[in-house]
């Protein structure tokens, strides 16, 4: 875990995201305490899904997602008012990793960054509402600040995935509690 960053308790809110994907709880055990699965069954444009606990203004937070299965997902954090059968980062309430690009207010380009994404990789999202910075690491390797924003201070935030493909799926990764 980074220094001085909490871990981001949460489920992807089940209610509030997308009816176009299914959820499955996975098993417990060590090194997880649990593993939520979402799998894409309409692969009809860019959908979203969002955490269930807000991250809010003054904070830290890390969370992380494993990828199973695809490439074009956009990874990263939104407000809570985005419309969920879209991505939430194609307006200004979301901020987003997408394909080795960055999207904030745009579905159809941004500043080059990172890498993309594939199958079996693990992405961390570091989002610092006391700084104002959105940053990510792929496979434990820092990719650097993604965003500094001036909104990222204020508010609340909620963890935002948007997939696009039937089959896409990925698995939110929480860790076990320590002794």
């Amino acid at each position: 875990m980074p220094d001085n960053f909490d871990w981001a308790f949460f489920q992807w809110n089940k209610k509030e995201s997308t009816t176009k994907v299914e959820f499955q709880d996975g098993p417990i055990g060590y090194p997880f305490e649990s593993q939520t699965t979402v799998r894409v069954r309409d692969g009809t444009g860019f959908k979203t899904v969002i955490g269930d606990v807000p991250l809010v203004a003054g904070g830290k937070y890390f969370f992380k997602v494993k990828i199973n299965n695809g490439s074009l997902i956009k990874i990263g954090v939104c407000r809570k008012s985005v419309n969920i059968e879209q991505a939430f980062c194609d307006t200004e309430e979301g901020w987003a990793l997408y394909n080795g690009e960055l999207r904030h207010g745009s579905n159809s380009g941004g500043q080059k960054y990172g890498c993309p994404i594939k199958s079996n990789d693990v992405v961390a999202v570091l989002l610092d509402t006391v700084e104002g910075t959105l940053s990510y690491r792929i496979n434990g390797n820092d990719q650097g600040v993604a965003f500094k924003d001036e909104e990222l201070k204020h508010g609340e935030f909620f963890p935002a995935l948007s997939p696009i493909y039937a089959g896409d799926s990925f698995t939110l990764i929480t860790p076990c509690p320590e002794d």
